[in-house]
């Protein structure tokens, strides 16, 4: 009788044993995109730094996701998220490359691809971004004109190498949103441009003339 106790206590706790390991089962997915943020606009000839959220559903510790991004048929991005997640964490995840949009925008997705993982639904998310309509790049160098930063930062100089006719001055971030425009006047070789109100970051100049567009980048 004792011997029999013994032998159900032991097939109990092997059991107990069995049905704990077996409810731990890995669940990664994409909770969401933080840059560029789903839905906003990317220009042609221009980089993104994308960063995603990942989440750990399941309930035990994950580690080594790859994951992938990739918008129409710009060059997709890859990468394996190499630290460990704990159970029902979430943790930000920024690609060492950038997206560089070198063709239109179509739908695309942003996942994770790991081995063990048990449930594919949350696996992938969904992209929809449209193409910007500026297309601002250096195409024509129909002004030529150089960018210098002041001392302190708030306003920039263009400088002209030589007198040009009536000119239009507009100051562009790299997502194609216009934040600026002025008139520039007829033979000005220097022209001062108040740019305190911008954030640190990078620009894109635009000048329009009745001969034509030129572009240039420039950092405050």
């Amino acid at each position: 009788m004792k011997n029999t106790i013994t032998t159900l206590v032991a097939f109990a706790v092997l059991t107990l044993c069995y049905n704990s390991n077996a409810q731990i089962t890995d669940d990664v997915g994409i909770e969401s995109v933080v840059t560029p943020a789903n839905g906003s606009t990317l220009t042609l000839n221009n980089s993104y730094t994308v960063t995603i959220v990942i989440k750990n559903y399941g309930p035990a510790t994950v580690s080594q996701i790859p994951v992938q991004f990739s918008v129409g048929t710009n060059a997709p991005l890859n990468g394996t998220y190499s630290s460990f997640i704990p159970a029902n964490d979430t943790v930000h995840y920024t690609f060492q490359n950038q997206l560089v949009v070198t063709s239109s925008i179509t739908a695309g997705t942003v996942f994770t691809s790991l081995g063990t993982d048990v449930n594919s639904s949350n696996d992938q998310l969904s992209l929809n971004y449209s193409l910007g309509t500026t297309n601002i790049k250096d195409i024509n160098d129909f002004v030529n004109f150089s960018i210098q930063n002041t001392t302190d930062q708030n306003t920039i100089n263009l400088i002209f190498d030589k007198n040009y006719q009536p000119l239009t001055i507009e100051i562009f971030d790299l997502a194609g949103k216009l934040l600026k425009k002025e008139k520039i006047t007829s033979g000005c070789t220097i022209k001062e441009i108040n740019i305190s109100d911008l954030t640190n970051g990078t620009y894109i100049a635009k000048l329009e003339s009745s001969k034509g567009i030129t572009t240039k980048k420039f950092i405050k």
